[in-house]
């Protein structure tokens, strides 16, 4: 399934793969809106390189 819209909050998400079908939903980058905090999210998915890429290249970090 995929979505315009798509409201993906990544505060309560415990594996990467989570992070991933929710992203992967939308279906460009315009229609997504991404909330949570990245520095807690990190922690979480701090093992996964292409993770720890995406996060770096949305939050600057």
């Amino acid at each position: 399934m995929t979505l315009n819209r798509v409201i993906v909050n990544l505060s309560r998400a415990f594996e990467e793969g989570q992070v991933y079908v929710a992203l992967s939903r939308a279906t460009s980058l315009e229609g997504l809106k991404v909330e949570g905090d990245p520095k807690g999210l990190r922690v979480r998915t701090g093992g996964n390189k292409a993770v720890r890429v995406f996060l770096r290249e949305m939050f600057g970090e």
